[in-house]
């Protein structure tokens, strides 16, 4: 904790001012039919943003990555090959319709507390200085697609094409029968 404070959050406070405005944060909120709900670890003020804040405890980046040109809404194969982690943008859709505050006030990243030196390169920002709107408008369908997809009893369920990758991490494993999947 004391690395945190006095390598990432003082030199943070250095560059600018910075407000909590909360810890561990429940959220509900109901939208397009789902009553969806998440835990935010921590939302700050930093300027004229409000960031999202997950803390991590690895500090491997790739299974956390969006790739937003690789999505292609249309073709369901593309949405594994770029899309590492819906968290970020669920819980920016989760803020942003609770607290009615537009996207591009907006912004959400992870804090990667395994890396071996904690400094500002800890961050791993969902969106960089581009359009928040435009990024966050495929993942918000992408979202409610999906969401569409679980609940629909006519849609079988498929493994991933990858499976070697996909399965060996995943939570769901013993719910879709491939705990026996290794890397």
């Amino acid at each position: 904790m004391a690395d945190i404070l006095r390598h990432y959050y003082l030199p943070l406070l250095r560059k600018g001012a910075l407000t909590i405005l909360e810890i561990e944060e429940s959220m509900e909120v109901r939208m397009e039919g789902f009553n969806l709900r998440g835990r935010l670890d921590s939302v700050e003020q930093r300027g004229d943003k409000t960031v999202i804040v997950d803390f991590k405890t690895g500090a491997a980046e790739n299974y956390l990555r969006i790739n937003i040109e690789k999505l292609d809404l249309q073709k369901r194969e593309t949405w594994g090959e770029s899309i590492g982690s819906l968290q970020l943008p669920f819980y920016l859709l989760l803020y942003s319709e609770k607290k009615r505050r537009p996207i591009e006030e907006l912004n959400a990243l992870f804090l990667l507390l395994g890396r071996s030196r904690i400094t500002g390169e800890i961050e791993l920002p969902l969106f960089d200085d581009s359009s928040p709107a435009e990024m966050f408008a495929p993942l918000k369908t992408l979202i409610f697609r999906l969401l569409a997809e679980i609940t629909d009893p006519h849609i079988l369920f498929s493994p991933a094409p990858d499976i070697k990758s996909a399965c060996p991490p995943c939570d769901f494993k013993y719910l879709c029968g491939t705990p026996w999947v290794v890397k």
